[in-house]
């Protein structure tokens, strides 16, 4: 007998056995059957690759014809995934005649792979160091021509707007007003994910965002996640203010069917806009919109804290009602039993005792 034909045979009867797994065809048609990425894709197999390794590994060693009847495809085909496997370790040769293909360990294999993936990913995060630096070096010498970059269109401010904000590393600056643009959804998600960053986020509100419909519940969402908020009657544009470096500030074009348009301002320009910033948060008025417990047995909570927040801020009846989903006689009768409750005769009187009893700094709390 051939102990060759007998080795053949035998390795024939283990990857039958196998073969159900790969229901069988051409390569190109099980790439275009697999809808989901390689499992060892991270480590740069290719999903050939990947089945080539899988087959070696149950069946030990295999003839690349072997292998061809396993996986199909062209013979050209069956050399580039070899060639692949072997500058990846993968695989070997056996000296003996036929030539047999031998899977390496995948245990030891694996490792050595994503060792060098970690030493590669460690080298571009060195180029990228490098590549930030001179980037700083170059950003901070800045022509005139390059202090402010106008961009048009809604898209193209949000994107910057989105973007500005997910990179923030310490603080965002911001005066908001009425018409809001961005969606609720973003305003909000993106908000909360910068103050999980640990970023502070220090917002100055127009009254008149308030008349906005639901838009106080996201303000309310944002600062029980950290915000700072105050209310004014004016702000003087909206803004954004990043890290104290750039800033984002729309453009009003008075040119019919114009498209929307924002400045977005560098340093050291944005110097002045810090300072207008804080002149301003130093006029506004302190406010919460959250609703929290009570601070004392038989407080103000819920519905009727934020009424009072919102009265702080000097909205009107009409824009309480429309920020707690009421109705103005609703919010009249809320603010005569709350009257009551302070032991108090005026609406004045009222926010006076309020802050004595520490209600609305709970609400701000």
């Amino acid at each position: 007998m051939n102990p060759c034909v007998n080795a053949t045979n035998s390795t024939n009867l283990a990857m039958d056995s196998k073969r159900d797994a790969w229901h069988g065809g051409d390569m190109s048609q099980l790439r275009q059957q697999s809808s989901s990425r390689s499992a060892f894709a991270v480590l740069g197999l290719s999903e050939d690759e990947e089945r080539a390794y899988h087959a070696l590994t149950r069946a030990r060693s295999a003839t690349p014809g072997q292998l061809r009847e396993e996986l199909g495809g062209t013979a050209e085909d069956l050399m580039w995934v070899i060639a692949g496997l072997e500058s990846k370790g993968l695989v070997s040769w056996t000296t003996g005649s036929p030539r047999r293909l031998l899977a390496a360990p995948p245990s030891a294999a694996v490792d050595v792979l994503a060792l060098k993936i970690e030493r590669d990913l460690q080298r571009a995060r060195v180029a990228a160091a490098r590549l930030a630096a001179e980037w700083s070096q170059v950003a901070r010498v800045r022509e005139a021509d390059e202090l402010v970059e106008i961009i048009t269109g809604t898209d193209a401010m949000l994107r910057r707007f989105e973007a500005m904000i997910s990179s923030a590393q310490d603080e965002i600056l911001g005066f908001a007003a009425a018409p809001i643009i961005a969606p609720d959804e973003v305003n909000l998600g993106i908000n909360i994910e910068a103050l999980n960053r640990n970023v502070s986020l220090r917002t100055i509100y127009e009254r008149a965002v308030l008349d906005t419909p639901g838009f106080s519940d996201v303000i309310a969402a944002c600062e029980a996640a950290g915000e700072q908020v105050r209310l004014i009657d004016q702000v003087p544009s909206k803004m954004v203010l990043v890290d104290g470096t750039v800033g984002l500030l729309p453009v009003h074009v008075d040119v019919q069917h114009a498209q929307p348009s924002a400045a977005v301002i560098h340093a050291p320009l944005t110097r002045t806009l810090t300072a207008l910033f804080e002149e301003l948060w130093r006029r506004a008025m302190p406010a919460s919109l959250r609703a929290v417990q009570p601070p004392e047995p038989g407080a103000p909570a819920g519905v009727d804290l934020r009424l009072l927040s919102l009265m702080l801020g000097g909205l009107t009846d009409d824009a309480i009602a429309r920020q707690l989903g009421i109705s103005r006689r609703t919010v009249q009768r809320r603010i005569l039993r709350l009257i009551a409750l302070a032991g108090v005769q005026t609406r004045l009187q009222l926010i006076w005792r309020a802050g004595e009893r520490g209600w609305l700094s709970a609400g701000a709390a």
